[in-house]
């Protein structure tokens, strides 16, 4: 390993442990001082995704820059920003909550505006299956062990505790990011769109990349995410059930991610999708008809393998696709953009429904929700079931 290539992971693990606070214990005290205020949430995450797309967007030439390691360091500063505002506004958070949201949609862009042209580059394609796969398993053992330091600090201390632990990350986030050296850049100072357009209409590859994309910001990078962490966190209200709760199904994910990283090869993606595809619609179906402790336990554990195996072959695709050398050497910015333009749409389409079951009253309506995201899910499925039909055609893996 080298160590930019050591680097690289370091950061992905770091970030990975700050997300992991965000996405459970965040819904947890947004939850509990909103009075359980899903409406706002949803709002709140609109509001997030739109700045973090429309952020990366006005970077889009910055990004080709020699220096745009530098966006990456403003985005951790960002993100520190961030619990700084959430230790100081505390019970005012609910009232605030579109001003956090445009902070950390902010750091997020800044952030994702380069790391995952960093990875494209710095990780080889024939090694990028490994890497994802080690990365997960690693990040499940952190889920294992921040969950229950997180939940018992929030459980004894309150949640402004967790400051010191989120400062100490983010400092080792930027002394990481000094040590990294981005040498793999091609400056250029032109955003070509309406080239690449040109190319997306003449590569069905890509375009079934986005449409792929698209239905990942409506589950499992958006509001269907969210609604699986809301069962758990109304399941769980105290913070140390939650990290309990949380670090165990951690422990499907670093089996899932293990298992990927050792002994599934490509050809056996598609038996896997339609086995985690079909499990969380039951899992889904059992949510639907009776919603206790049992069904909530069942869906989650069924969710973290289906979230972990689809995201790690998704992931492993997006990355790759983008070092074809019709995008590599010159579109690499512009198909990133693209991409995030697409999980954009989806999010934006998947927390308008959210809002919608927010707004619910009536149980039937609820589920009838709950099954339009279950269609989604199929159609999500399918399309990653064809973008790997096509990438072995082309033996791109």
């Amino acid at each position: 390993m080298t160590r930019n290539y050591k680097a690289l992971a370091v950061l992905k693990l770091l970030k990975s442990s700050i997300d992991i606070f965000i996405n459970s214990f965040f819904v947890l005290y947004f939850l509990s001082i909103s009075n359980s205020n899903i409406v706002a949430l949803g709002i709140y995450y609109l509001i997030m995704y739109s700045i973090l797309f429309f952020t990366i967007f006005l970077l889009r030439n910055r990004c080709k820059s020699k220096k745009r390691i530098n966006l990456l360091r403003i985005g951790i500063l960002l993100n520190l920003l961030f619990f700084i505002l959430l230790f100081f506004m505390q019970n005012n958070i609910v009232t605030y909550s579109w001003f956090i949201a445009i902070v950390y949609g902010l750091e997020e862009g800044f952030y994702y505006s380069v790391y995952n042209n960093f990875e494209s580059s710095g990780v080889e394609n024939h090694k990028r299956a490994n890497f994802i796969g080690v990365y997960t398993a690693i990040k499940s053992i952190l889920k294992i062990i921040i969950p229950v330091i997180f939940g018992s600090v929030i459980s004894w201390g309150g949640f402004d505790k967790c400051f010191v632990i989120i400062l100490f990350l983010a400092g080792f986030q930027l002394i990481v990011s000094v040590i990294f050296k981005d040498k793999f850049y091609k400056e250029s100072d032109i955003f070509e769109f309406s080239d690449f357009l040109k190319l997306v209409k003449a590569n069905s590859l890509v375009r079934r990349l986005y449409r792929v994309s698209f239905f990942q910001g409506m589950i499992y990078s958006g509001a269907f995410q969210s609604i699986t962490m809301i069962y758990i966190v109304r399941t769980f209200m105290s913070g140390f059930s939650l990290g309990i709760f949380t670090s165990i199904f951690a422990i499907v994910t670093g089996v899932v991610g293990m298992y990927f990283a050792k002994l599934i090869t490509p050809n056996y993606y598609k038996p896997n999708l339609k086995a985690s595809c079909i499990m969380t619609l039951l899992a889904l179906g059992l949510i639907i008809i009776q919603c206790n402790v049992i069904t909530v336990i069942v869906f989650n554990l069924v969710q973290s393998f289906s979230k972990t195996i689809v995201e790690l072959i998704s992931e492993n695709y997006k990355i790759s696709i983008s070092n074809l050398n019709e995008i590599k050497e010159k579109y690499k910015a512009e198909y990133f953009i693209g991409m995030e333009f697409s999980m954009w749409g989806g999010r934006l389409t998947g927390y308008m429904l959210f809002i919608l079951l927010a707004l619910s009253t009536s149980q039937i309506w609820s589920g009838g929700i709950l099954i339009i995201f279950g269609i989604f899910i199929i159609l999500f499925t399918n399309n990653l079931i064809r973008l790997q039909r096509l990438i072995s055609k082309k033996h791109l893996l």
